[in-house]
């Protein structure tokens, strides 16, 4: 004890017993005690024999696995000393675990609810194989009655993230004034002190519910204090609820999550007598705006590089741009069961959202080149189809070569239309019709059914029918009419 030093020099100093009491702040009994030497200070007399009961090393123990001092009291002390007296002498024993003060900020009803993640994640096992996943927790805090919600899902992304604030307002039944995010990234794009920008989903979903978005300043906790405990609170719970434990499944987990906040939302605070859904109840609930009619229709967004062959990537799923984007950055909304893809603030597409198995395709015929078409739209159909148009032998001439190899024979099939068309374009119907079949006929009679003989047998063909025909035959005139020019008939 310094102190006693203090008086022990003071007394050598010749100072009286009453001097020396008004000098240290002690009685003058005790001072006549240490003077004639009755008084002798030992470092244990200050700390209860209760305490020599308790295992300090698994009180720390709990302590550093941040579970809540009172769980710790009620596990370890609760038959020994009260609740306030075993926190007394655990911060004087420990003082390093002292809690920092904090400045008390007072909110109306209905005017503020503050969100963030959980910074611990809860892991589960898929018995069906082992594996090992992780559950993110989403919290949120009026802060007035201080009513919490908490819901965990799969990942943090903007999915989820706007998923979880819909059923946060379904929890509460309303919306407050405003909202505190944090600054990620699934609400603010670039972080600012006074006027950061909003993601603009976010900003488009807190529209439709009416709701003004405060994000808090970048590592300032102090801006939404209340989450912030009430995530210590949630965490610091759970973890001792279920310490023994193991998840399955999301499903589980949020049972246990719905049963931790139960349990908060419930107890009666110590001084208050009152507990967070009643002073909601009572006060708060009434205070919240009304939820709109509609709901919003959620979407997640990114910004995506068009790929050279015209193309982005969407969760190993392709989708289709104008081909002359190529290179260019778009952006895109994933609905539930559509994909909508801007330019500019400009809709550029829309395309139904593919499932199943990775490295689909959904390509709109419009977005790529002419050539490309030509090229993607060609089938076996379409090739018959063609042939049709030229002539029925044709198309049956077509038709059997495709059913022996229909993907082997199919650009020798294109290369025939072609030259059938080419052909077609500078011959009488009749005279075309004769001239193909005669060189289909040779062909099959000589087993050359190559694209090069088809057009050298329509050449050496066209040439003999045009050579055969007569030369147009003379006008008979009839001598006899008398209107006729040169005419001998005598009148």
């Amino acid at each position: 004890m310094a102190q006693l030093d203090d008086i022990k020099q003071k007394i050598q100093q010749g100072l009286s017993d009453r001097q020396i009491a008004m000098a240290v702040g002690k009685r003058r009994t005790l001072i006549s005690q240490i003077r004639r030497g009755e008084f002798e200070f030992s470092s244990t007399n200050s700390l209860p024999e209760w305490m020599d009961l308790l295992d300090w090393d698994v009180v720390l123990k709990e302590i550093a696995l941040k579970h809540p001092i009172k769980f710790i009291w009620e596990e370890y002390a609760l038959n020994i000393t009260s609740y306030p007296n075993f926190t007394k002498y655990l911060y004087k024993k420990f003082p390093y675990l002292k809690h920092k003060s904090y400045t008390h900020r007072d909110f109306n009803p209905g005017e503020r609810v503050e969100v963030d993640w959980a910074g611990d994640l809860i892991e589960w096992i898929n018995p069906a194989d082992g594996s090992i996943h992780k559950a993110y927790t989403f919290v949120g805090c009026l802060c007035y009655s201080q009513l919490i919600f908490a819901k965990v899902y799969s990942s943090m992304k903007e999915i989820d993230f706007l998923s979880a604030h819909e059923s946060m307002f379904a929890f509460y039944n309303g919306v407050p004034q405003a909202i505190v995010p944090d600054n990620t990234k699934t609400a603010v794009i670039r972080s600012h002190r006074y006027d950061p920008d909003l993601n603009p989903e976010y900003n488009q979903f807190t529209k439709h519910y009416g709701i003004t978005v405060a994000p808090a300043r970048v590592y300032t906790p102090k801006d939404k204090p209340f989450v912030e405990g009430a995530v210590k609170l949630i965490q610091r719970l759970f973890k001792w609820r279920y310490r023994h434990y193991t998840f399955t499944s999301l499903k589980e987990i949020n049972e246990a999550i719905g049963e931790t906040i139960e349990l908060i939302n419930n107890k009666k605070h110590s001084r208050f007598k009152i507990s967070r859904i009643e002073m909601f109840n009572l006060e708060e609930k009434k205070s919240l705006k009304p939820l709109p009619e509609n709901k919003y229709e959620l979407c997640e967004t990114k910004f995506c590089k068009v790929h050279p062959d015209g193309t982005i990537a969407l969760k190993q799923q392709y989708y289709s741009v104008p081909y002359q984007l190529i290179g260019e950055t778009v952006f895109t909304k994933t609905y539930a069961h559509t994909v909508e893809i801007y330019h500019r603030l400009e809709k550029i597409s829309v395309h139904p959202k593919l499932v199943g198995f990775v490295g689909r395709r959904s390509i709109l015929s419009e977005h790529i080149p002419e050539a490309s078409q030509v090229y993607r739209n060609t089938t076996v159909q379409s090739t018959i189809q063609q042939a049709y148009f030229i002539s029925k032998e044709f198309k049956s001439f077509i038709e059997k070569l495709l059913s022996e190899n229909p993907s082997g024979n199919l650009r020798r099939a294109q290369g025939f239309v072609r030259e059938a068309r080419a052909f077609k374009a500078k011959l009488s119907s009749d005279l075309f019709k004769e001239v193909i079949i005669k060189s289909i006929s040779e062909m099959e009679r000589f087993n050359q059914i190559r694209v090069q003989s088809f057009k050298s047998y329509m050449k050496t063909n066209m040439a003999q029918f045009l050579q055969s025909q007569d030369s147009p035959s003379s006008i008979v005139r009839d001598r006899s009419n008398p209107m006729l020019r040169g005419s001998n008939t005598v009148h």
